[in-house]
């Protein structure tokens, strides 16, 4: 496959829906927001980092890891406050 000309081989492409489309992905949230309900943060990759635009977190904001279905598994009121965050 040719992008922008150059060839991508087949082992780049297969990495390509991880970095733009992730099960878990980073959201920042008012500090305590989430609580225990997110994923711990962990280390943003160079590619997640430019996916999601994620070059600094402003005071008073956490990153932190959401699944889809992570706000099905919380109380209605945690469940507004995150939503209403993001």
């Amino acid at each position: 496959m040719l992008v922008l000309g150059i060839e991508v081989p087949p082992e780049l492409r297969a990495r390509w829906p991880g970095w733009f489309a992730p099960d878990v992905q980073p959201f920042l949230v008012a500090d305590a927001t989430v609580g225990g309900a997110a994923q711990p943060d962990r280390p943003l990759s160079p590619e997640l980092r430019d996916t999601f635009q994620l070059y600094e977190v402003p005071d008073g904001l956490s990153r932190v890891w959401l699944s889809l279905d992570a706000p099905l598994r919380w109380a209605g009121e945690r469940r507004v406050n995150v939503v209403d965050a993001l």
